[in-house]
């Protein structure tokens, strides 16, 4: 297909609409700085159960179908503009669910609802014309570029077969939030994650964050984009954030150590639960006190941010209190604005 751009022929026929529009590779992933940009980075495919263990993997691995999803659209585009007098499309009628399944056929279908409503009442057992559009019409023939709801679904599913009651995060369709606010946030939090008592100063360097930001973002970290973060992670190293990561904060405690956990990653019935910084107490080697530290970046409204957030925090005491025997009222939780 890519073979053919910038080339028209007079008839133009695509048998392979109804294939899957993914196929995962089971060697390496990889993440392009846009569709022409450079390799950003790689990493290993690994199944779910390994991916659970490595959020990173996780992200990267959506990040790296987004770009295989971009690069097949670009085909796609080319495979339908070829044609001067005839484009032909070759579909399967099945029983599924389109909005279920990633392929081209349904893309097509989502896109031309009444080829999907010809398609969908063709006879299931025949090959037929089921729907066409003469020359004169095309030019004029309404593309939905919104859901269309109910006699199609767009589809975004890129997994197939049947799917559990909890859906797992290897199945779950893809959603790329993009914009500077995700990748600060992301950026923030990995650089928050290397300080461990801010009484003991901040790392000589943060590239090791700005790395693993970029591979989760699936973009590289520029000199001005650092600059900005560091002044952000100064100014709450400065307030309350930086008060709440010093051994003081937990002086009352009367322990006889104190550990932190960065990142740290415990299991509900609602999967995975990830801590931005948990800070356990002991007494002669026993988890007596614990502080769960939640990071927001972009909010600046500590009533606003405790309104949608406090479910979280509970629900994360509750992870802790299990998970080391304590009782509620051992358990601090503290929600940080970064930005107030």
């Amino acid at each position: 297909i890519h073979s053919a751009k910038g080339l028209e022929f007079d008839e133009v026929i695509l048998p392979l609409l109804d294939a899957p529009f993914i196929k995962e590779d089971s060697g390496c992933l990889s993440v392009f700085d846009g569709p022409l940009g450079e390799l950003v980075a790689v990493a290993p495919s690994v199944n779910k159960e390994l991916r659970w263990t490595a959020p990173a993997l996780e992200v990267f691995r959506h990040q790296s179908l987004a770009s295989i999803v971009a690069d097949r659209l670009s085909g796609l585009y080319v495979a339908l503009t070829r044609a001067r007098q005839g484009l032909h499309l070759i579909l399967q009628n099945h029983e599924k669910d389109i909005s279920q399944y990633c392929t081209a056929a349904n893309i097509i279908r989502a896109a031309l609802p009444d080829l999907h409503n010809k398609v969908a009442d063709a006879p299931k057992d025949a090959t037929t014309l089921a729907w066409s559009l003469d020359q004169g019409k095309w030019l004029t023939a309404k593309v939905s570029s919104e859901r269309v709801e109910p006699d199609v679904n767009v589809p975004v599913m890129l997994s197939s077969g049947k799917q559990p009651d909890e859906p797992q995060p290897s199945q779950l369709a893809i959603e790329v939030v993009s914009g500077r606010p995700r990748r600060d946030g992301i950026a923030l939090h990995e650089c928050l994650a290397m300080v461990e008592w801010v009484e003991d100063g901040l790392p000589a360097s943060f590239d090791a964050a700005f790395m693993r930001a970029a591979l989760q973002t699936g973009r590289p970290m520029g000199a001005k984009l650092r600059a900005g973060i560091a002044d952000r992670l100064n100014h709450a190293m400065a307030g309350p954030v930086g008060d709440a990561m010093k051994r003081s904060a937990c002086a009352h405690w009367e322990v006889d150590q104190l550990e932190v956990l960065p990142e740290v990653a415990l299991w509900s019935d609602h999967g995975e639960q990830r801590i931005d910084r948990l800070v356990l107490g002991s007494i002669d080697g026993r988890v007596v006190r614990a502080a769960v530290l939640d990071f927001k970046s972009g909010i600046t409204d500590p009533e606003l941010a405790l309104e949608q957030y406090q479910d979280q925090l509970d629900r994360y005491v509750d992870l802790v209190c299990d998970t080391w025997g304590l009782e509620p009222d051992a358990v601090e939780a503290s929600l940080l604005l970064i930005d107030a």
